[in-house]
């Protein structure tokens, strides 16, 4: 089990506009959870780093202007390589640009910057399917689920092209541990973005929720259908959906009978 509880974090690296309003969700979380101050369409604000792929009315910038942003930003984390960098899947909204035309901008960047792992996989062909598992049941402490999860990752992993699967897990301490159980059974390696409460203080737990989707390429929900949906579990299915994941939803009574 991996986790990073580390109090200090990343430079966000993230999307907003040419009047540096900061309206998009990439924006709203620097904004929230890493001090990010309006005004600022480029370059360090807070504990963050923005890139403008719109214009000062909202339009979308086109490719070859967001790369006059991208390439001064690369330069300057080549020239920090001791400062951290997380780069937020941004400019990919619906209307916006493809995950592969903005993962190539970030081609070139050096060690110390994190993509979203969408664009990783883009990037690298060898890159790791990163399946998020989010299961606020605790489900997968039993073996009928550790093995329903095993045939899960065997059948799907042809089908995303990839010769490895990870597991992301974030939340609960007991969902985190029943998660490990089951990866350790079957063999994946478990990726769990902890809860950095020194940093984000009261909001770690959306901060988690936000890193966890930016780390993952799939979303594997296990949802109790009988009864109320968690507002948690209604809010994932959302910021995975629009973080551009593959989602899956499993029904626990189809398993638990």
């Amino acid at each position: 089990m991996t986790s990073t509880p580390s109090p200090a974090e990343p430079t966000l690296v993230f999307g907003t506009d040419l009047a540096g309003r900061h309206s998009s969700e990439s924006a709203t979380l620097a904004t929230n959870l890493y001090d990010a101050g309006g005004g600022t369409a480029s370059g360090e604000t807070g504990h963050a780093y923005a890139i403008p792929y719109m214009n000062s009315t909202g339009e979308l910038l086109a490719p070859d202007v967001i790369r006059n942003y991208v390439d001064p930003f690369i330069a300057r984390a080549k020239g920090t390589p001791q400062q951290k960098y997380h780069v937020a899947r941004f400019a990919c909204e619906a209307t916006a640009h493809s995950d592969e035309v903005m993962a190539r901008m970030f081609a070139d960047v050096p060690a110390n910057v994190r993509l979203p792992a969408l664009w990783n996989r883009i990037l690298q062909a060898d890159a790791p399917a990163r399946l998020l598992l989010f299961d606020p049941g605790a489900h997968m402490k039993a073996a009928a689920w550790q093995d329903q999860l095993q045939r899960y990752i065997d059948l799907n992993a042809p089908l995303w092209g990839s010769a490895g699967v990870e597991v992301v897990s974030f939340g609960a301490a007991r969902v985190v541990v029943a998660n490990d159980v089951a990866c350790k059974r079957i063999g994946v390696t478990h990726r769990v973005v902890g809860l950095n409460e020194a940093f984000f203080g009261k909001n770690a737990a959306l901060a988690a929720e936000a890193r966890a989707v930016w780390a993952s390429t799939h979303l594997l929900s296990i949802f109790d259908f009988d009864q109320t949906g968690q507002p948690s579990q209604i809010r994932i299915l959302g910021a995975a959906q629009r973080g551009g994941l593959a989602i899956d939803q499993i029904n626990a009574k189809d398993v638990d009978g």
